[in-house]
């Protein structure tokens, strides 16, 4: 636990960037030449999967040696490019066709990667928006507008957009981090004034996000993400169109699991979730009409951001799917729970 705000927090102890936040802002477009296999299949997934030849040139790989991957930018490329891979390799026929396990050339150095970074063997919320990006121009301001995706999957504008999308509300929770830390220090030093701002600016950027999350409306139908986009983000084990699992040649004769990509692992809300949960007493002991207000609009942002969240995933998931995927109505319970949780209901 902190104590007093000469402890500070430093950011890059815990992976977090100060000027891009939680997504990535060392990135690498290419891996050492002895890898190009790897990002020859990636960069052309999206005709490979739709002229349904990834099998055909995936089977053709050779095993390469993942431990030659050194620091933790080339491990994070190589998980994006062979998540991607490993996702087009098994969804390429859709789900009602997934094939049930993937060959070694792909399954072992995946494996590999993923142990390395502590990440599930499956494509994953970092691999498709965190990792994902590069600015088109890197001396403007990063937005949606000014990031474009290093991969895709099929979908065409609208899968582009969604990347985008998705990771302009990841960049615009930017100023909020450090305001949530400097909430922090202000009250421990019992600081009102510095608090009340700092919940204020918060406020804002909670607002900002839920705008650009309403986006998503404008540049995605939810035909393309359910029948299209959705496909690709499957996991493997109960609840999934591979129920047994996925065989990792190579890794283990049983098949294993692996939880799909979604974006629940973003640590944006639970960030601003333990802040004003912690701060919640302290607030409210300090009997400041103004610090109040603005702590409470802190909790209206973040319960409209998760409302609208609510929206999205009822429209892109929900209706479209008309009963067909399992555990829909425990996510929708999880999610109304979390936003009953920010209004206090």
């Amino acid at each position: 636990m902190m104590e007093g705000s000469n402890n500070k927090i430093n950011l890059g102890d815990f992976d977090v960037s100060e000027t891009t936040g939680f997504a990535d802002g060392d990135i690498l477009e290419k891996l050492p030449e002895y890898f190009q296999p790897w990002t020859n299949i990636s960069s052309r997934l999206v005709d490979l999967i739709e002229n349904k030849t990834v099998w055909e040139h995936v089977d053709k790989l050779e095993l390469l040696d993942h431990k030659k991957l050194n620091g933790q930018a080339e491990l994070r490329l190589a998980h994006l490019q062979l998540s991607f891979i490993v996702a087009g390799y098994v969804w390429q026929n859709g789900p009602n066709n997934p094939t049930k396990g993937i060959p070694k050339c792909i399954a072992i150095p995946f494996y590999g990667v993923s142990e390395r970074l502590s990440l599930p063997p499956v494509i994953c919320y970092c691999d498709v928006i965190l990792w994902n990006w590069r600015p088109v121009d890197p001396k403007a301001p990063l937005t949606k507008d000014n990031i474009k995706p290093l991969y895709l999957f099929p979908g065409g504008h609208e899968t582009e957009m969604f990347m985008r999308v998705s990771l302009g509300i990841e960049l615009a929770f930017l100023p909020a981090i450090q305001c949530v830390l400097n909430a922090m220090y202000a009250a421990e030093d019992s600081d009102s004034s510095s608090l009340t701002k700092c919940l204020e600016d918060v406020a804002s950027t909670l607002r900002k996000m839920t705008e650009l999350l309403n986006g998503y409306h404008d540049v995605l139908s939810a035909s393309t993400f359910f029948n299209v986009l959705s496909n690709f983000f499957k996991g493997y084990g109960p609840n999934t169109p591979l129920p047994e699992g996925l065989l990792f040649e190579g890794v283990s004769d049983k098949p294993i699991y692996a939880t799909s990509a979604s974006a629940a692992p973003t640590s944006t809300l639970p960030l601003v979730d333990a802040a004003l949960g912690v701060k919640h007493t302290e607030v409210m002991n300090q009997k400041d009409a103004v610090l109040t207000s603005a702590f409470e609009s802190c909790l209206r942002g973040l319960a409209d951001f998760r409302s609208g969240h609510i929206k999205i995933v009822t429209k892109y998931v929900v209706v479209p799917a008309n009963g067909s995927v399992p555990g829909i109505d425990d996510l929708m319970n999880f999610l109304k729970g979390m936003r009953n949780e920010s209004t206090g209901n």
